[in-house]
């Protein structure tokens, strides 16, 4: 089958640009011309003889063996030829009879039948990937102009909406500007009326601020005359020293113990608690008993001053240095 003849058969590929028209086409009508031509070069590649490589392997065994029995036979011919002119007979050789050359002419013959077979076979898929190209252009063009329409509508109907929406509100717009339009009245008297009056206003202000400061000053001298009166009644009762010797004064003796045991002037003491107990035996005769428990206690204590004293003179009762002593 020629290219002419596949021509004939395929039609011509639609036009891909797309017209407005009163009735939208679909999608598979558009590419109904394409699977027409898709489907008549799939038949037409499918009846080129392709040759598979189990009949290649075969086809080269069987020109190998022609040739060998042609070269062969030509072989034969030769040797006959020449054993004949030996015994004086005519020379009988002819290069147009000769076997290997009718065979290389068979083959050769064969290979331009596959080669054109080939070069057929490899038009029509491309054409077959031409058309699939171009039928899948096609349905992307017709989807994202059929997008693009949706998008027109839709605007379209949001527009035609706000167009009812300003209608609408269109009193409502009114009534705001003369709304402003009063307010802006309002603001003018209202200045002219400052204008007027502000400086009665601003002194009445200013003797009515006046009055509130001399109160809150006669509230704040009353508020510090207790607080001094309340410091005064606080006095710091109990005393604890540091660990320097400096006395610091506290108003409880809880506060004192902890400062004076966080700077180790906390001196231990132990007390001695006794306590009565009175018991009844079975006579009812009443007995009394003391029995006393040792607990720990202390006090802050003012720490002694350090011994600056040498080790070497501590315990002596002169100041004279051990080497000088007799």
């Amino acid at each position: 089958m020629t290219n002419d003849e596949i021509n004939e058969q395929t039609p011509e590929a639609p036009a891909t640009s797309q017209e407005s028209t009163t009735s939208p086409m679909s999608e598979q009508e558009a590419v109904m011309g394409y699977d027409e031509q898709i489907a008549a070069l799939k038949a037409a590649a499918a009846a080129v003889n392709q040759e598979t490589p189990e009949q290649k392997k075969k086809r080269e065994r069987m020109e190998k063996s022609k040739k060998v029995i042609a070269a062969t036979v030509d072989g034969l011919s030769a040797l006959s030829n020449l054993f004949f002119t030996t015994q004086y007979a005519p020379n009988a050789y002819n290069p147009q009879s000769s076997q290997l050359g009718k065979v290389n002419e068979r083959i050769e013959a064969l290979k331009a039948e596959r080669q054109a077979d080939a070069d057929r076979y490899n038009n029509y898929m491309l054409r077959l990937g031409d058309a699939q190209n171009a039928k899948a252009k096609t349905i992307r063009d017709m989807r994202a102009q059929h997008e693009a329409q949706k998008l027109a509508r839709e605007k379209a109907e949001r527009d035609a909406e706000a167009h009812q929406w300003l209608a609408l509100i269109q009193k409502d717009k009114q009534r705001e500007q003369k709304g402003k339009a009063d307010k802006a009245e309002q603001d003018a008297i209202s200045a002219q009326y400052e204008a007027e009056n502000k400086p009665q206003e601003l002194q009445l202000k200013n003797a009515t601020e006046s009055a509130r400061a001399g109160s809150y000053r006669a509230s704040a001298a009353n508020s510090y005359a207790s607080a001094r009166a309340h410091d005064r009644s606080e006095a710091k009762e109990f005393t604890a020293w540091d660990e320097n010797g400096n006395p610091h004064p506290f108003r409880t003796k809880e506060a004192a113990d902890r400062f004076a045991k966080q700077h180790g002037t906390w001196q231990e003491e132990e007390e001695v608690k006794v306590t009565d107990v009175t018991r009844k035996n079975h006579k009812n005769q009443t007995s009394t008993s003391s029995s006393s428990v040792k607990t720990k206690g202390g006090q802050p204590a003012k720490p002694q001053p350090a011994d600056n004293t040498p080790p070497s003179r501590r315990g002596n009762d002169d100041n004279v240095p051990p080497s000088r002593r007799k």
